[in-house]
C-alpha cells in the first residue's frame, strides 16, 4: 500500500497539472474558435451588408423609374380627362341642338296635320269653315 500511495503522490501533481492545462487549453481553444467564428460572421455580415446596399440601390432605381412612369401616366390621364370633358360638352351641345330640331319638326308636323284637316285650298269652296278671311292663328 505504501507503494501505491507513493505512486499516487508522485502522479497527482502531474494529473492536477494536466487537468488544469486541459481546462486552460480548452478555454483558449474555445476563445480562438469563437474569435475565428466571429471573424467569419463579420465577413459574412460585411458581404450581407454589401448585398443589402446593392439591393437598396436597385430598389431606389426601380422606385425612381416607377415614379417617372406614374408621373407620365398622371399627365396622360389629365389630358384624357380634359378631352373627355370636351367631348361631353360637345355631345351635350349636339344633343341640345337635336332636341331643338326635333321640336321644330314636331311643330311643323302638327301644323301640317292641322292644315291638312282644316285649310281648304279651293278658294270658292262653299263648305269652308272658317270662312275665308275669318281664320285666326290663336285658334290653333
Amino acid at each position: 500500500m505504501v507503494t501505491l500511495s507513493t505512486i499516487l503522490s508522485l502522479l497527482s501533481p502531474f494529473l492536477a497539472g494536466g487537468i488544469i492545462f486541459q481546462f486552460i487549453f480548452y478555454k483558449s481553444q474555445k476563445k480562438k474558435f469563437v474569435a475565428g467564428t466571429n471573424q467569419e460572421i463579420a465577413k459574412a455580415d460585411g458581404l450581407n451588408l454589401g448585398n443589402i446596399q446593392k439591393y437598396i440601390e436597385l430598389q431606389d432605381s426601380i422606385i425612381l423609374k416607377i415614379s417617372q412612369e406614374r408621373d407620365s401616366f398622371a399627365q396622360e390621364n389629365t389630358s384624357i380627362k380634359s378631352k373627355i370633358n370636351e367631348y361631353d360638352y360637345k355631345f351635350s351641345d349636339m344633343e341640345r341642338k337635336v332636341r331643338g330640331m326635333q321640336n321644330v319638326i314636331n311643330n311643323e308636323l302638327t301644323k301640317r296635320q292641322y292644315a291638312e284637316r282644316h285649310i281648304c285650298l279651293n278658294l270658292p269652296c262653299s263648305s269652308r269653315i272658317p270662312v275665308l278671311g275669318t281664320y285666326k292663328k290663336d285658334e290653333v
